[in-house]
């Protein structure tokens, strides 16, 4: 299972957005909308489960307008994805980072951003330790830092190929971190012979179709205009 930033999910809902600029460049990233729809098909070629947490839902369904309800249950309808909550669990694993933050000496975690934010961003990386992720795709550096302390790798936005640069790019190979989750996947999307935006089933284009912006009402979630499920 792999963890979406609101960073990262922002750019499905609204891909007119600006680009974001590369923390460590300085440089403007290119087709963050395209980077993120190759990162979705090769996700789901690789079966793995999409991890939305709760929190970034208030911070993401800014850019959504007032399609927020249509996204929501595209979401929560669709297999490949899980909007995960803010639970008990979650809530635990928080407060237990936050007290392994004021020991190091700064509640924030060595961060300047607001304190509103931060305990944000803990809870999601709380919720990506509860639930098993094994990666966090995200272009925050709190998240980043935060993570590092569980060792949950997290890969940028600047960081994801697009379709014609993804040769012999690996978005995750077979890990496991403290809290148990192990996953195999292929070193590079297409690896095995297929095409890369698919697994064979069809259920790659399920999991865009879920994500992407909500066309006419009443069009069947489960799979994109005039295509039947396989």
């Amino acid at each position: 299972m792999v963890v979406l930033d609101s960073t990262v999910l922002m750019y499905l809902i609204s891909p007119g957005l600006p680009p974001p600029v590369d923390s460590n460049t300085g440089r403007v990233v290119s087709h963050p909308r395209e980077r993120v729809d190759n990162l979705l098909a090769f996700l789901q070629k690789a079966k793995r489960k999409i991890i939305i947490p709760a929190p970034t839902l208030g911070e993401v369904f800014v850019y959504a307008d007032t399609a927020a309800s249509e996204y929501l249950k595209r979401w929560s309808k669709s297999a490949a994805f899980k909007i995960a909550p803010y639970d008990l669990r979650a809530a635990l694993e928080a407060s237990t980072i936050m007290r392994e933050a004021k020991q190091s000496g700064s509640k924030k975690g060595g961060s300047e951003s607001p304190w509103q934010k931060i305990k944000c961003d803990y809870q999601i990386v709380a919720i990506a330790c509860v639930e098993g992720a094994s990666r966090i795709y995200s272009d925050d550096p709190d998240i980043a830092r935060f993570a590092a302390w569980r060792k949950i790798p997290v890969t940028k936005l600047v960081e994801l190929p697009l379709p014609d640069m993804q040769q012999g790019f690996e978005f995750g190979t077979s890990q496991e971190n403290k809290h148990g989750s192990k996953e195999s996947v292929p070193d590079r999307p297409g690896a095995g012979g297929q095409d890369s935006r698919t697994d064979g089933t069809g259920s790659a284009a399920v999991v865009q179709h879920a994500a992407q912006a909500p066309e006419a009402k009443g069009q069947d979630v489960e799979g994109a205009p005039g295509q039947s499920p396989a």
